[in-house]
Formats: C-alpha cells, structure tokens, sequence
C-alpha cells in the first residue's frame, strides 16, 4: 500500500520471487510536483532561521526560474557531515523539471545589505572548526590566513555570496584550499599570456 497516488516507475522482481525483508520491489513515482533535495555543510544548517526564500534552474528549461518552499531539513547530518534539506516545486510553475533532472539552487538569506557583498568562486571556500573559512593572501608578506565569512548564499552560476569576512579587492585563494597551512608563503600565478592561454604548466 502506497502512502500517495502515482504510477509504477519500475519493477525490481517478478511474482513468485523471495526477497528479503526491507528489499525494494517496486519504484513509484508521486502524482505531485516534485521535489528538490540539497545538503548543506553545518555552517549553513546553523543559519537556517535565516533562510528567506529558496529558487532554482534547470538546464533542461533555459531561462525559467523556479520558486521553491522549503519543506523541511533533516535535524542530523548524513555520513558525509552535510544535512539535507528538502524543498518544493510549485505545481502552477509547469513544466517544471521531471524526477532525476539536476537542478542548481539558489537560497536566499534575511536582511543582508547588498553592498558589502563579495562574490567568490566556490572552491575558495572551505570548513573548518565548524565554520565557512577562506584562506587571505597578504601581498606583503605573501603569506596566507585563514579567515572566518559569512555566506549569504550560493548563485546559480556556482558563486559563493559573502555578507561578512572578506573586503573587496583582497586576494583570497581559489584552488587547492585544503592543502594550505596557517602562514603558508605562497605564489600567485601569473596572469595567462597570449603564447600560454593556461598560465603555468
């Protein structure tokens, strides 16, 4: 007996088979809109009082923004310290993405003053102790630090939006984060020349 209505998406066995207790048998899919699940690392989970509204695209839709509600977010992490967080399509947005498709999610936070907003590529962003960090590169003494931001949210094209800990025009660290150590000297790369588009080998 199934909690819902819908349609059998697939069959793991036929009639007059053994299977084992707790084995799937049949895959169904609901007759509703679908729904949108992400994880979010704990420094986002804490904040989750602060969460305003929730949004996403498809690649299969070009163009089309979809609003999402918040449905509900698990109250423990999962085994990869990420804690998910399960969002609803509204069905009055038709077509909306089919089950399976990968959407991008956009969240939203409350009352952030957008102009001290500073955008990062994602990689940049790293936990630690429980919160989001960036490594800061010290032009003087060409040395990194670690320092605590801020996440207001993340955009669809895969950038990190900061509402606190890093002032524009600082340099901050887009790859290789995890291999970096407190007062680490480093070197920035040279900016790609004409004759070598990849920067360094």
């Amino acid at each position: 007996l199934a909690p819902f209505d819908g349609r059998v998406q697939q069959r793991f066995h036929a009639a007059g088979e053994t299977v084992a207790a707790g084995m799937p048998v049949v895959s169904l899919l609901a007759d509703v809109a679908p729904r949108v699940e992400i994880r979010v690392p704990a420094s986002e989970f804490t904040r989750r009082e602060e969460f305003a509204a929730f949004t996403c695209i498809s690649d299969a839709y070009p163009g089309r923004v979809y609003t999402l509600d918040l449905h509900g977010i698990a109250p423990g992490a999962s085994l990869d310290q990420l804690y998910t967080v399960l969002l609803a399509t509204r069905p009055n947005e038709e077509p909306l993405p089919a089950p399976g498709m990968n959407v991008t999610v956009e969240i939203r936070y409350k009352g952030s003053d957008t102009s001290t907003l500073v955008a990062l590529p994602y990689p940049s962003v790293f936990e630690h102790g429980g919160g989001s960090r960036v490594w800061v590169y010290d032009t003087v003494s060409g040395v990194v630090s670690a320092r605590e931001v801020t996440i207001e949210r993340i955009s669809r094209d895969g950038r990190v939006i900061l509402s606190g800990g890093v002032r524009a025009g600082e340099i901050v660290v887009t790859a290789g984060v995890h291999s970096l150590r407190e007062g680490e000297k480093v070197r920035p790369l040279p900016p790609a020349s004409p004759t070598n588009a990849g920067g360094l080998l």
